[in-house]
């Protein structure tokens, strides 16, 4: 059986593995069969867009290959099956090898920004926060937190209305896919906590190279809009 690990935003994340009795450090990107990576403008190793797939098979990285370059086989302009045109640019693999160079600096940053939220919000009731997993090291890709349990759609709205309006880039959660309209006939299984997760939390700038000044700016916007 094949395992397919998204780790679409989990650009340095690691758990604590304790198999085998000695235990070791696994970072995300290597526990499945196949991995794929994001490398969208908001990730932590960007070339704007695209991505990465990792994988130990050999059979599966040429069909990956294959599958990323219209399957030009036996030779090009021959189709052998449907492809896609998937290839980064030179331009593009450029900025991304200079990026991974710096990834461990952005990582380092992204857990001070995370930290720093948490206890420049934590005095405020009713808010909750990301927990952190034992035995894991998060990435925090994009920090998010929850406004109190009784909050309304309409007061989550309003909310970042009032950071927006500020100049505060904050966002909220993905829409439910379980409510999108392609998707709506296919729910197998009953879904309980997403809708109210989607109803209260709000996600804040998160990107490496926000500075300590407008973090701190975020930090004070939010206790203004979450105090009205």
């Amino acid at each position: 059986m094949a395992i397919i690990e998204d780790a679409a935003e989990a650009h340095g994340c690691e758990y604590f593995s304790r198999r085998g009795g000695t235990g070791e450090w696994r970072r995300c990107g290597g526990l499945g069969t196949l991995a794929a990576f994001s490398f969208y403008a908001n990730k932590l190793v960007t070339t704007g867009e695209g991505g990465m797939v990792l994988t130990d098979s050999d059979d599966l990285a040429e069909r990956c290959r294959s599958l990323r370059n219209l399957c030009h086989e036996p030779r090009r302009f021959h189709h052998a099956n449907l492809g896609y045109n998937y290839r980064l640019t030179n331009v593009q693999a450029a900025i991304c090898c200079a990026q991974l160079e710096q990834a461990d600096g952005f990582l380092a940053r992204k857990r001070i920004i995370a930290a720093t939220y948490a206890r420049g919000l934590e005095d405020i009731e009713g808010l909750a926060f990301m927990q952190l997993v034992p035995d894991c090291e998060a990435a925090y890709w994009l920090w998010t937190f929850l406004l109190p349990e009784t909050t309304t759609l309409a007061e989550r709205k309003a909310v970042i209305s009032q950071l927006n309006a500020a100049g505060i880039g904050a966002r909220p959660l993905w829409h439910p896919i379980h409510r999108l309209p392609p998707y709506r006939d296919c729910q197998a299984y009953r879904i309980d906590h997403a809708t109210r997760l989607y109803e209260r939390a709000i996600s804040l700038p998160s990107g490496a190279g926000l500075t300590d000044e407008q973090l701190q700016r975020c930090i004070d916007e939010v206790r203004r809009a979450v105090g009205s």
